[in-house]
């Protein structure tokens, strides 16, 4: 049996899986984009008023695992 190349032989990490959104909204004064996240496909969903709230919490998570 062939071992899988992406396998880490080290013991495994904790991961998690987010389904990210991303959206305009805009007026005449200009555009803002905002973003929401939901952990796995069934989980919590958060709602971010900007690109840095949401990679503020990315970030957060990332050295959480």
């Amino acid at each position: 049996m062939e071992e899988d190349p992406n396998s880490n032989a080290a013991a495994p990490r904790a991961a998690q899986v987010y389904v990210l959104r991303m959206w305009q909204e805009g007026n005449a004064d200009g555009v803002t984009w905002r973003a929401s996240t939901r952990t796995g496909t069934h989980g919590e969903r958060r709602y971010f008023a900007s690109v840095d709230e949401l990679l503020e919490f990315l970030y957060r998570e990332a050295l959480r695992v």
